[in-house]
């Protein structure tokens, strides 16, 4: 075979494989998620919340802390939080159904 015509044919087989491992649905779960996350970060000081939050041992007036920080905030990063775990928890579930073949 000609070495040109393989190096072609292989260029394009690469190229096919790369865009299916970067396509793949998992990794535009994991790209909207991280969209989400950065419209998050553009909107809100994360700085300050975790400046502001009580010690990491409280878990109640963490639970207090966060749902009063969530109650404050824009709509928007209301439902970009909503819609970034929507979205993780449904790659959880994809990622569950493949090691274990059921859903939920």
């Amino acid at each position: 075979m000609n070495i040109y015509l393989q190096k072609r044919i292989m260029r394009r087989v690469y190229f096919m494989w790369v865009l299916r491992q970067i396509l793949s649905a998992a990794s535009i779960k994991v790209m909207i998620i991280f969209a989400f996350l950065w419209q998050i970060k553009h909107i809100v000081y994360v700085r300050s919340v975790i400046a502001n939050m009580p010690s990491i041992t409280d878990i109640v007036a963490n639970i207090n802390f966060f749902s009063a920080a969530f109650a404050h905030t824009h709509p928007s990063v209301q439902l970009s939080i909503i819609a970034s775990s929507v979205v993780a928890l449904w790659l959880l579930n994809d990622a569950r159904h493949r090691e274990l073949g059921y859903w939920f």
